[in-house]
């Protein structure tokens, strides 16, 4: 069994980057990305930041921007929701209710980085929960 991972922290989903050296461009795989492709190992899906993660230091934390999100995940899955998309969803979700993602832009972007590496249909613990 493989497990999810959840990575808080700047650029750990940012799939989007290169380095140029002379005439050749490379890319750089993200931290989430290694996870997720690891044969025999890493994680099954990765969920990250695309970008710089704002948050709120202390016992904070939880309130709003990765934190919040970071910790919902969790809070969603022992909820009872096992689909990985589904879990995805409902944290977004429950931020946008939350906060003022639709009119700040902080809080918009945080909610924009957010971002799931893997398959969204994964039921979370198998056939057999």
């Amino acid at each position: 069994m493989y497990p999810i991972v959840v990575i808080g922290g700047c650029h750990t989903a940012g799939f989007d980057k290169n380095l140029w050296e002379g005439i050749n461009y490379f890319t750089i795989e993200c931290l989430s990305w290694v996870y997720a492709r690891k044969i025999n190992g890493g994680g099954i899906a990765t969920i990250g930041n695309t970008a710089l993660e704002y948050g709120i230091g202390g016992k904070d934390f939880i309130n709003a921007y990765g934190g919040f999100l970071e910790a919902r995940f969790f809070e969603v899955y022992g909820n009872g929701t096992d689909t990985l998309g589904e879990i995805w969803a409902e944290e977004i979700k429950m931020y946008v209710d939350a906060l003022p993602a639709r009119n700040d832009m902080l809080h918009c972007k945080a909610v924009e980085n957010w971002i799931l590496l893997g398959d969204p249909s994964l039921k979370i613990g198998g056939y057999g929960k």
